[in-house]
């Protein structure tokens, strides 16, 4: 290791920390803030690149200020090294902090994303993009503070130097934590590659494990752009569901699936967190990061209030006991080893229609192997779940109902389909004990496209000039196997719904259509109402004098022809020949100059 340096600048230097090939990492004293910092050293003889990162990280934070991320002090040069200098926080990095207790519980895992969130907030309120979020750049102070760190690879919304320092096509960032976009091109990401690696880190703050490997494979890769990984609570079944689902939205693959800012990811943890604790997020981090480890509890509201809570619980009781009761949590408390439950999830294909326009019903029937009788008074409500919609199909979801433990038959009519399905209903305190069922049996049931039905197709073609009916013959033509071939009556008998069908109208002197229309598998019947446009007749003019007027029809403006028809100023004459392209037909030009005028009406053909 290279001698310790006594100064870097005006800082006093007390020890290295972290060494490299392009640079070092210092303790050392502010001469007057009585306080540590941190400095880190870039050799100049590196990488023209890099100098320059390591130069807009300075220029970037030396223009935050927020209680969520490290302050930048200083930044300067001196002989061949360039040195940042930063705010010392007396802490372990959220890595560190992982590699000793290997995973966090969960209210204090929360904790830690949302303040980390709120840093992304601020820094993407300024058209930052951090694009470098993992644990390694998360550090917390022992007092319980969080602080994002390392604008190193960041993006600047509208930076003129960006296209230079990564240019299209370039990956940078920690392979686990990139999102599928950030791989194919780096420079393009926008904030929601913040959004996915901030999931990322919670999956691994609360289970201990990546979801993907910490490598650029094929396989890796793969399973990143396929979204593929375990559920987090399949390693540690503590986990609510609702983080569960916090994960799953902000790991989506596709960025318009995902939360679309960080007021939108703090609004729904706002959700999440109890209002009534009074517990700062740093007092519960710092409690744990001091080996006080007991789970959060509610703060007390003082003797003081003991006697009006208890007036109020006496008036709110009722109500709340007939909410319990409606919601089945009695269940839950009181008969945990006679009654199990249950949830209905059915997968629809969207098939043109939104998820409150689709038909769902569901009947739950006793499996007695004998009269199998209807489950009275359970009534399955269905609603659109959003988090799992895809391109292609949608979600509807029952609400959770409690049955004695026992075999049942379901009963579901989806659309046009019938399923029936047995499964077994286990307890409530055996549900528990599989993380598969720690919130209940969930019955999923994914409904195929519809069977395709014959399709009647008809033509109506028009001209495109005049709006009436084409007077000369037509054809219509199939693209079959990658080829054209003329649609006869054998093959219409061969149409089927739930496609896409190609065709191509064709008439002599007219522009080609086609048409690629998606027919739905319950629309029987297709009419294609189709315009052709006339091929464009040729006008030339010869010896109209300059300062001469034009019209064509008696109008300012007149139809250009061509395959793309538009409204055009008539030009006017400048002694020089001129060629009007006009739509074939009978019209009429008008030349004036002065009180003379002249008037011709041609019949114009293609």
């Amino acid at each position: 290791m290279a001698k310790l340096p006594a100064k870097i600048g005006k800082y006093k230097v007390v020890e290295q920390i972290a060494s490299g090939g392009m640079g070092a990492v210092y303790k050392a004293e502010h001469p007057t803030l009585s306080r540590f910092v941190i400095i880190k050293k870039l050799t100049l003889r590196g990488d023209a690149s890099m100098r320059e990162r390591f130069r807009r990280e300075a220029q970037i934070m030396m223009d935050f200020t927020s209680d969520y991320l490290v302050n930048v002090y200083d930044h300067f040069r001196e002989g061949s090294s360039y040195y940042i200098v930063l705010e010392y926080v007396d802490g372990p990095s959220l890595e560190t902090l992982l590699r000793k207790e290997r995973y966090l519980p969960e209210h204090v895992a929360l904790r830690i994303f949302r303040s980390s969130c709120r840093a992304l907030q601020y820094a993407h309120e300024r058209g930052v993009v951090h694009r470098d979020i993992k644990p390694g750049n998360i550090l917390i102070s022992t007092d319980g503070h969080v602080k994002l760190v390392d604008f190193g690879i960041a993006s600047i919304h509208g930076g003129q130097s960006e296209d230079s320092l990564t240019r299209e096509g370039m990956t940078l960032g920690t392979p686990s934590y990139m999102p599928p976009e950030q791989y194919a091109d780096s420079r393009s990401v926008d904030k929601r590659a913040d959004i996915y690696a901030m999931g990322v880190m919670l999956y691994e703050m609360t289970t201990g494990k990546k979801p993907f490997p910490n490598s650029i494979s094929a396989d890796a890769i793969r399973r990143i752009q396929q979204g593929k990984y375990t559920k987090p609570r399949k390693h540690n079944p503590k986990i609510s569901a609702t983080t569960q689902r916090l994960i799953r939205r902000c790991m989506k693959v596709k960025p318009e699936r995902r939360f679309q800012s960080m007021d939108a990811v703090l609004a729904r943890l706002d959700r999440v967190f109890d209002r009534r604790v009074r517990v700062a997020d740093a007092q519960i981090i710092g409690d744990f990061l001091q080996g006080k480890r007991a789970e959060l509890k509610k703060a007390s509201r003082g003797k003081r209030l003991t006697a009006a809570l208890a007036a109020v619980l006496l008036l709110l009781i009722g109500g709340a006991g007939g909410w319990a009761y409606l919601n089945g949590y009695h269940y839950e408390y009181l008969y945990p080893d006679e009654y199990g439950a249950l949830e209905v999830a059915v997968r629809l294909p969207r098939q043109g229609k939104l998820p409150e326009e689709a038909y769902v019903d569901a009947r739950i029937f006793i499996d007695d192997n004998d009269t199998i009788p209807a489950v009275e008074g359970t009534r399955l409500r269905f609603r659109p779940d959003p988090e799992q919609e895809t391109e292609n199909s949608f979600v509807l979801r029952s609400q959770t109902v409690y049955l004695p433990s026992d075999t049942y038959r379901l009963k579901i009519m989806a659309e046009q389909d019938l399923i029936w399905r047995s499964f077994l209903l286990r307890p409530r305190s055996s549900q528990r004990e599989n993380a598969r069922t720690v919130e209940g049996r969930r019955v999923t049931v994914d409904t195929g496209p519809p069977p395709a039905l014959p399709l009647s197709v008809g033509f109506s073609v028009n001209n495109r000039a005049t709006g009436e009916p084409l007077e000369v013959p037509y054809s219509v033509d199939l693209r079959q196997d990658g080829r054209w071939v003329e649609l006869t009556t054998e093959l219409r008998e061969e149409l089927t719904t739930g496609r896409v069908h190609r065709f191509r109208i064709t008439a002599e002197d007219f522009f080609e259509e086609e048409y690629g229309l998606l027919v739905e598998s319950y629309h029987t019947d297709l009419s294609v109402e189709a315009d052709l446009t006339p091929y464009p007749a040729a006008v030339r003019l010869e010896g109209a004098a300059a300062g001469s007027t034009l019209r064509v029809d008696d109008a300012e403006r007149y139809l250009r022809g061509g395959r793309r028809a538009s409204l055009q100023p008539v030009p006017q004459p400048d002694g020089e020949p001129m060629e009007l392209r006009l739509m074939p037909g009978e019209r009429r030009i008008t030349l004036r100059r002065g009180d003379a005028s002249a008037s011709a009406t041609l019949r114009l053909s293609p």
